[in-house]
């Protein structure tokens, strides 16, 4: 079957001031986003989240999260949210938002509770093999659709206990968002290591070495200070395979995305289930380990209040 798509991107702004210049630059890394969002949906199906309607508010005790998966992909009892990264080569490292992976534990958890199978996945897109990738905000749509098109890339797809390993070898930084739509003037992300990511991709025993590394990181310099256990790493497995041919039009110029490696971990449904059913029990204690805020917790406490020995709530 053959697969292609029309990439749906934000318009260009000019460049008149100091802001027109870095609107672009948001723009563009956007609209990165957006294509390689749309390639994986035509790859592997699902609904992309355009808009703010489809996203879901988390009501908490002071404001509120925006929870927006990038995909979500359902079936008849599997519910699957994930989340797009792409950076080049030369920045060798995606950035994750810690307040975007509080709202997918969030809504794993709760999706979990109606009795269904919700899954996150995190897919990773590396690109580039130039110094071209460096100057993405002065091209044009068409030209920045067929260079993303030319350019080498790869995928690889990882599930929430993971992306929790992850954070052990992550670094955290905080960053401006006074550019972005964000209510929030700065978010703390977590970039995983390019060693570990690159390991994952290629190493059969990737999962043993970054176990065995962890287990000698010294307590004060861990990001997570759980047991490994934890995580039903012994279950994963992976599969590597080569992506479909991709057409794609833009603007009267046909382009094609030609066959890349992807590298995919997973659990059997089976496994998956044994995970799930942990996590669910065990969330307030693993996420206090990986540093992460419990939101589906507090939430539950806001809705359903403990009574006080009076009988009157607090």
């Amino acid at each position: 079957m053959k697969r292609g798509f029309k990439p749906e991107l934000l318009r260009r702004v000019k460049v008149k001031s100091k802001e027109g210049a870095e609107k672009r630059s948001v723009i563009s890394r956007r609209n990165t986003s957006k294509f390689f969002t749309q390639l994986y949906q035509c790859i592997y199906g699902g609904k992309v989240n355009n808009g703010k309607s489809e996203d879901t508010k988390i009501i908490l005790e002071r404001g509120f999260r925006r929870f927006c998966p990038d995909i979500l992909t359902s079936s008849e009892d599997e519910l699957t949210f994930t989340e797009i990264k792409s950076f080049s080569v030369r920045r060798s490292s995606p950035v994750c938002s810690l307040n975007q992976l509080e709202n997918y534990c969030y809504s794993l958890l709760n999706e979990f509770e109606k009795e269904t199978i919700p899954r996150v996945t995190y897919a990773f897109f590396k690109y580039g093999d130039s110094w071209k990738t460096d100057k993405l905000h002065a091209l044009t749509n068409p030209s920045l659709v067929r260079l993303l098109c030319q350019q080498k890339k790869d995928l690889m797809i990882l599930p929430l206990n993971l992306i929790f390993l992850l954070l052990a070898f992550s670094r955290f930084e905080k960053m401006d968002q006074t550019t972005s739509d964000s209510p929030l003037t700065s978010q703390t992300y977590f970039r995983p290591r390019g060693r570990a990511l690159t390991g994952l991709q290629k190493d059969n025993d990737a999962i043993k070495h970054l176990a065995e590394e962890y287990r000698e990181i010294p307590v004060h310099k861990k990001h997570f200070l759980g047991d490994l256990n934890d995580l039903h790493l012994d279950t994963l497995e992976c599969e590597r395979t080569i992506s479909q041919r991709v057409k794609i039009n833009y603007s009267g110029g046909d382009y094609v995305v030609e066959p890349f490696p992807t590298t995919r971990y997973f659990q059997s449904r089976e496994n998956y289930q044994k995970w799930l059913a942990h996590f669910s029990k065990n969330h307030g204690r693993m996420m206090e380990s990986l540093g992460l805020r419990d939101i589906f917790e507090e939430r539950r406490i806001i809705y359903n209040p403990r009574p006080e020995e009076d009988g009157i709530p607090y």
